[in-house]
């Protein structure tokens, strides 16, 4: 197998089923976000090895993902330039974190050999960039977001059937009152509704009121479906399931 192919990445490629975000697996049960801790913990470990490499090529900013057939690590180097991409041909019955494995310490051989051979750190990070891909994604597909989402109480929208997002803008107040009209149109015990309905709906009223006066949030960094590189340490993909007010982080 050539361990720098180039492959072509279809989106029809990925399942839209939930799936591992560290082996890919799917059909596991109960509402757990990876198959298992210990399949976590392995992606991990090789991507902290791969971390080692990224110092020595002074990358920014790093993405990592996967689909059967592909390995994807994008990189952004310090400074201006463009997104070098790798694409990396997967083996049959081998978990991600493996074939990775293969790909960051083929690459780190080739980096030292560079490097020994004519006793220079750029020259060894001119050898590898010129194995990669360029003008295949930009550079926000890279740079991890700083998402913020409300931290609340899900019986409380679920009651006045409101979504996260609409209580994270600025009109959140008005957002909450008009879903409290609603609902008390169709719960008030004068119109024949149900007390104990009613009451949960001003229950849930009262609280979001509560929460919009001093607002708490969930702060999490990343990109969806990405393993995100801040310079520093990888960052599992977002558990949000919706991006709210994000900006670069």
């Amino acid at each position: 197998m050539n361990p720098y192919a180039l492959l072509d990445i279809s989106p029809s490629a990925k399942s839209k089923a939930k799936a591992c975000p560290a082996c890919g697996q799917t059909g596991f049960p109960g509402r757990r976000k990876y198959c298992s801790p210990a399949c976590r913990q392995r992606l991990l470990d090789k991507l902290a090895v791969l971390s080692g490499l990224l110092q020595a090529l002074r990358v920014r900013y790093a993405t990592f993902s996967f689909t059967r057939e592909t390995l994807v690590l994008n990189l952004v180097i310090w400074g201006y330039g463009p997104v070098y991409t790798f694409l990396w041909e997967r083996s049959a019955n081998r978990k991600p974190s493996e074939d990775l494995m293969d790909m960051t310490e083929i690459l780190g051989r080739e980096w030292w050999n560079e490097h020994n051979h004519r006793n220079s750190r750029h020259q060894a990070c001119l050898h590898i960039m010129e194995k990669a891909r360029t003008g295949l994604t930009g550079r926000e597909q890279v740079r991890p977001l700083c998402t913020r989402s409300p931290r609340v109480n899900r019986k409380h929208l679920a009651v006045l059937a409101l979504s996260r997002s609409q209580i994270a803008g600025s009109d959140a107040t008005a957002c909450i009152k008009s879903a409290f009209r609603r609902q008390a149109l169709r719960h008030h015990p004068d119109l024949d509704g149900n007390p104990e309905v009613f009451l949960k709906v001003h229950s849930a009223y009262q609280e979001l009121l509560e929460w919009v006066r001093d607002p708490v949030m969930t702060r999490q960094t990343g990109l969806p479906e990405k393993w995100t590189y801040n310079g520093r340490r990888w960052i599992p993909p977002p558990t949000l399931k919706n991006l709210f007010s994000g900006q670069a982080g």
